[in-house]
C-alpha cells in the first residue's frame, strides 16, 4: 500500500478506496503550502538569467510550473519600460512589504466587538 506523507497533506478531503493493494484518492486534497525562500529566489534568478524557460526552473527548484509563473507575475518589472527583470532581493523585499501591508481580519464575538 503507497503512504502519503503527513506533512505533505495538510487536509485529506477526499474517500480514499483500496483497489487492488493501491490507494486511490477520488478527490482532491488540500496541500500545506509553502512560500518561496530567498535562496530559491536566487536560483529562480540564476536559472532564468542563463536562457531557462518556467517549466525547467520549476523541475530544477522542485516545484509545480505555475509557482514560477506566479513569481515572476507579482515581482518582475521592467526596466526602461520594456525590459522584464527578475531580481531576488526585489523580490524578497516586494513579497514583505505585501505581507506587511495585508489587512487583518479582526475576530468579531457576537456582540459585534472586536476580541
Amino acid at each position: 500500500m503507497q503512504l502519503i506523507s503527513a506533512t505533505f497533506v495538510k487536509y485529506l478531503t477526499s474517500q480514499v478506496a483500496l483497489n487492488s493493494g493501491l490507494v486511490i484518492i477520488t478527490r482532491s486534497c488540500q496541500v500545506a503550502y509553502k512560500h518561496s525562500t530567498f535562496i530559491q529566489r536566487c536560483r529562480i534568478h540564476g536559472l532564468w538569467r542563463v536562457g531557462h524557460n518556467q517549466t525547467e526552473i520549476a523541475k530544477e527548484i522542485g516545484v509545480h510550473k505555475s509557482t514560477i509563473s506566479r513569481e515572476f507575475k507579482r515581482n518582475i518589472f521592467w526596466w526602461n519600460s520594456r525590459i522584464p527583470q527578475y531580481k531576488p532581493h526585489y523580490a524578497q523585499s516586494y513579497t514583505e512589504n505585501r505581507h506587511k501591508n495585508k489587512l487583518k481580519q479582526q475576530r468579531c464575538c457576537r456582540n459585534g466587538r472586536s476580541s
